[in-house]
């Protein structure tokens, strides 16, 4: 009875163990073939290599003018303040503040009654001495006078001709006239005020042309002279340009901050520049001829400093340690670590690396990369 109840348990067990084992050998043949399939697929994309598409910039020598772009403050051409040389009490005034005057205009008078009347009195006096003057010099011909009397008679007429000058220049001093052409900025009189020596009573500046200042750093000093080109943009005056060149360079330096002062006169006859305004100024700096030049969008900052990539002749992406010159707002000079006639790869390069095929879909001219052409 016992037997009877353990023999189909054996033989089920025989049966389990003959299914296990079948199942593990189709197991074993799925791996295999599943290993089979993977191969072939990594063959395949051996096969298909990634290709990069690229744009190249065939690299040609050309003259480079490098410029030096510094801040600029302006300045009026000229610029006075105006006051009476003798003081006195002002009687009227022509000109406001903002008005514009010519050289000579009156811009004040004051109460000039007692100067008036002593110049007429040295203009009176002048004229007797002219008169005693003759008769001492006939006198002194025909021997009746001395030559002592003679001299004090030169002496009477010198003295009434200097009085003259000086009654004269008081007289005219009494009313404020403008020494030169420009705009009325400060007024600081009314009628009636009696003002003393020198006080300011106007300031006037001239505009016509203005006087930009700008700060050369020392270690550019000996690039620069007089008559340098220059190119002035203002923020205000966003849109137009105004050229002109160094007018004048300080011959001492700023000890505070190691910068020569260049003047440079601009034109301002359209009155668009303001004193004061702020801008930039494009200086011609230094030129230089058979410059190997690429945009500015081929370099790459990578670990091991900056890097093109160039195309070669096989069709794979060749990387470059490049050292970099000046540049300007597109193109930047390449000192050494490319070549005229290679093809620096100008787009698609930023996740290229060494050695890597690529497909050239363009190419960007000189013309192209600096914008000149839409």
């Amino acid at each position: 009875m016992e037997y009877s109840l353990k023999r189909p348990i054996v033989i089920a067990g025989a049966v389990l163990a003959i299914a296990t084992a079948g199942c593990g050998k189709n197991q074993e043949a799925d791996v295999d073939s599943n290993i089979e399939v993977a191969a072939g697929e990594a063959s395949t994309e051996q096969d298909f290599a990634k290709v990069v598409n690229v744009e190249v910039y065939p690299v040609i020598e050309s003259s480079f003018e490098d410029y030096l772009t510094l801040p600029v403050v302006v300045t009026p051409n000229k610029e006075v303040n105006l006051g009476l040389t003798a003081g006195g009490k002002v009687t009227a005034i022509h000109v406001e503040k903002g008005d514009r005057v010519s050289e000579g205009m009156t811009l004040l008078e004051t109460d000039d009654v007692l100067l008036e009347a002593a110049y007429d009195q040295a203009q009176a006096n002048l004229e007797f001495q002219d008169a005693e003057f003759a008769r001492s010099e006939k006198l002194f011909s025909g021997g009746t006078i001395t030559a002592a009397q003679h001299d004090g008679a030169k002496l009477l007429i010198a003295t009434a001709r200097n009085s003259l000058t000086m009654a004269k220049k008081q007289y005219e001093d009494a009313v404020l006239k403008a020494p030169l052409s420009g705009v009325v900025t400060m007024r600081n009189v009314e009628v009636g005020d009696i003002m003393g020596p020198g006080t300011p009573a106007f300031r006037v500046i001239d505009v016509n042309k203005v006087k930009v200042h700008a700060g050369i750093p020392e270690k550019y000093i000996v690039l620069f002279r007089k008559g340098n080109t220059v190119a002035i943009r203002f923020d205000a005056i966003p849109d137009k340009v105004f050229n002109s060149k160094i007018d004048y360079i300080s011959p001492e330096t700023s000890t505070s901050v190691r910068t020569f002062l260049a003047e440079i006169l601009v034109d301002n006859s359209d009155r668009l520049i303001r004193a004061g305004i702020m801008g930039d100024a494009r200086i011609l700096k230094q030129v230089h001829e058979n410059a190997v030049m690429v945009p500015i969008n081929a370099l790459i900052e990578s670990q091991k400093g900056r890097i093109v990539f160039v195309a070669g002749n096989d069709n794979t992406a060749e990387e470059r340690s490049v050292e970099i010159g000046a540049a300007n707002d597109t193109m930047i000079r390449i000192i050494s670590g490319i070549n005229p006639g290679d093809r620096v790869i100008v787009k698609g390069q930023q996740d290229l690396v060494d050695g890597e095929a690529i497909n050239i879909t363009g190419e960007y001219s000189a013309e192209m990369a600096e914008g000149t052409v839409q």
